[in-house]
């Protein structure tokens, strides 16, 4: 049996690939510096991750094993993979920076949601596969060790995202010291601190704040933690440091 996808999810694609090609094309439309455009663009690609896993979960919740749930499964794959894509175009700007720091990051977060772009690829091609297969010709376990070893390339990829958000965060500090020699200012000021802690809570919501390091919390939600900490932690902002004379 081919497999079809209805004409209003290709139409939600298309519209979701256009907004990728804007959001391109305007990324750096702002009068921020670059380190809060990239850290703001960052918090909104792990937002864009987050979509795919609700999506995920979603699909496999309500899969009753039938082709309609695995057509169902294929939908939402491909709907990841837009999401993974829209979050690839948010960061590649940034793979040019003369900042060293946001330039490296940039990279390690690209390969990262590359990864699990194309983990969901194979993953819907396995599926396609699987719907056209007769049942009296299909390897289940070849299909087993295949969906595992998807899913561990997923997961490496998103512990990948939570070594990502420290790169973010030493990209988020200024390393010129103060008169005691520490480095206690962000690269920041404070109204671009307070954007970005909105930022923060408008995709994650106020949990966001209760995560700790060794609760039971999702990647992603981790990664966004690792973040909020130093948004929300003792660093004065650019603008608090004292003008010098």
């Amino acid at each position: 049996m081919k497999s079809s996808v209805t004409k209003p999810i290709y139409l939600l694609i298309i519209i979701m690939i256009l907004g990728c090609l804007w959001l391109k094309s305007n990324c750096f439309a702002s009068e921020h510096g670059e380190v809060f455009n990239f850290t703001k663009d960052y918090i909104e690609s792990l937002g864009d991750c987050r979509l795919a896993q609700i999506a995920e979960e979603d699909s496999l919740a309500n899969n009753a094993g039938d082709i309609k749930s695995t057509i169902d499964l294929m939908k939402t794959a491909r709907l990841k993979t837009v999401r993974f894509n829209t979050a690839i175009l948010r960061l590649d700007p940034y793979k040019n920076s003369s900042n060293k720091l946001i330039k490296e990051a940039a990279a390690f977060i690209i390969n990262s949601y590359q990864m699990l772009k194309e983990a969901c690829e194979e993953g819907l091609r396995m599926q396609e596969k699987l719907l056209n297969e007769k049942e009296e010709t299909l390897n289940q376990g070849k299909y087993a060790s295949k969906a595992s070893e998807l899913q561990a390339k997923s997961e490496m990829a998103l512990e990948q995202l939570m070594r990502c958000s420290v790169l973010v965060d030493d990209s988020l500090i200024d390393l010129k010291p103060d008169e005691n020699n520490h480095c206690c200012y962000l690269n920041i000021t404070s109204v671009e601190r307070k954007e970005l802690i909105d930022k923060m809570h408008s995709i994650f919501d106020a949990k966001i704040d209760e995560i700790q390091p060794k609760s039971n919390f999702s990647y992603v939600d981790g990664a966004a933690a690792l973040v909020m900490k130093i948004l929300k932690d003792d660093h004065k902002s650019a603008d608090e440091r004292p003008k010098a004379n």
